[in-house]
Parts: structure tokens; C-alpha cells; sequence
């Protein structure tokens, strides 16, 4: 009878911590497009007081997760074509159009004048806002589902053994 209990147990902690990792992919999108957001209000608040220099801005926030390793790459490779392929092979929740966005975004990042930037970044900042209310809407959706259904399996699966 412990022998049962105890792989009953370790049954529905591997069927949930399942359920979790497949809900990753909506908690890293979300997480990335809230930071990514953030990013540009701040940078158009820069644009419009301070002005410091693309790099020294770029140190300024602390970032995490997949946002963090954008900037970094970025900072590192500031000027250079094609500096986001390694990133976007690294990390597949993106969309098609999302890394499209994402590579425009950070190749007109310091570029022209300071009214040039603010206009071009304050769309930016609509077409970001919808982005990441719709990760949000995503991971309400389809990250609890997952982990849910982990335990719900995993529960159905305890129903067959007992």
C-alpha cells in the first residue's frame, strides 16, 4: 500500500511539473512582451529628457529572461546585420511577425533624430501594447489549461491503478 501511495505521488508530480513546462512557452511570452513594452515607454521617456547614449541606457534596467538575453546580444553587436538569428533558433515562441517586429525595433533603436524616434517608437508602443495584452489573454488561456490537464491525467492515471 506505501508502494502505491508513493508512485501515485510521484505520478501526479511528473503529470503536473509536465503540464507546467508545456505552459513555459505562454509565461516566457508574456513575461518578454510585458519587459518589451516597458523597454520602450522608458526609452521614449529618454528620448524625451535625459538622452543618454543608446549603450548607457541599454545598462540602466534591469531586465530578466529572454528579454535580458536580447539586450545583452544587442549591446554586444550593436551596428551588426542579422544579430538576433541565434536568439530567435534558441527561442521558438515567437511568431513570424513577432521577431519581424522585434528585429525592425532594434535596428531603428538609436537611429535619426530625436522626434524621428518618438514618433516611430510611439506606434511602436501601440502595436507592443497589443502584442502583450494578447500573451497576457494567451497565458490565462493556455498556461493554467496545461498545468490542469497535467494533474487531471495525472489523477485519471492514479483512478487506473487503485
Amino acid at each position: 500500500m506505501l508502494v502505491k501511495s508513493v508512485l501515485c505521488l510521484t505520478l501526479l508530480i511528473f503529470t503536473s511539473g509536465v503540464g507546467y513546462v508545456f505552459a513555459s512557452k505562454y509565461r516566457k511570452r508574456k513575461q518578454f512582451f510585458t519587459q518589451f513594452n516597458e523597454f520602450n515607454l522608458k526609452f521614449l521617456q529618454e528620448l524625451s529628457y535625459s538622452k543618454r547614449p543608446i549603450k548607457e541606457f541599454l545598462e540602466l534596467y534591469p531586465y530578466k529572461g529572454e528579454f535580458l538575453a536580447i539586450i545583452e546580444d544587442y549591446r554586444q553587436k550593436i551596428g551588426i546585420d542579422n544579430v538576433f538569428n541565434e536568439f530567435f533558433s534558441l527561442n521558438t515562441f515567437f511568431t513570424l511577425e513577432e521577431e519581424k517586429l522585434i528585429i525592425e525595433y532594434f535596428k531603428q533603436l538609436g537611429k535619426g533624430d530625436t522626434d524621428s524616434q518618438k514618433t516611430v517608437f510611439s506606434i511602436r508602443a501601440k502595436e507592443l501594447e497589443i502584442i502583450k495584452s494578447n500573451a497576457e489573454k494567451e497565458y490565462k488561456k493556455y498556461a493554467e489549461l496545461y498545468v490542469k490537464l497535467g494533474v487531471l491525467i495525472g489523477l485519471a492515471i492514479i483512478i487506473v491503478i487503485i
